[in-house]
């Protein structure tokens, strides 16, 4: 049987700046030597542009502008873990930010 894929948590877009959560589980021995089982979120961002022969690229790589982008697509992520919490049940959404 096939595992499940992992879905995106939430995904934040800022034009054309996205960052989208993961949450994963990872398995490691605590200090008593018994596994341990811990879901963490990871945050990837992507940026979407069109090359010179008009088709849709992405990339992981930007320029000095657009640092604020994922500055603030960083602080919304860090706003909704104050104001949720750690819920347990994801929510998928596309947030975008004004």
């Amino acid at each position: 049987m096939a595992e499940a894929k992992n879905k995106p948590v939430r995904k934040y877009r800022l034009g054309n700046v996205t960052g989208t959560v993961w949450r994963n589980k990872l398995t490691f021995k605590g200090k008593d030597g018994k596994e341990v089982e811990r879901e963490v979120e990871s945050i990837a961002f992507t940026k979407i542009y069109k090359d010179k022969d008009d088709n849709w690229q992405n990339t992981n790589s930007y320029n000095r502008n657009e640092v604020p982008k994922l500055l603030a697509l960083i602080n919304r992520y860090l706003n909704d873990q104050i104001i949720e919490g750690d819920s347990s049940e994801p929510k998928i959404e596309e947030i975008p930010i004004a």
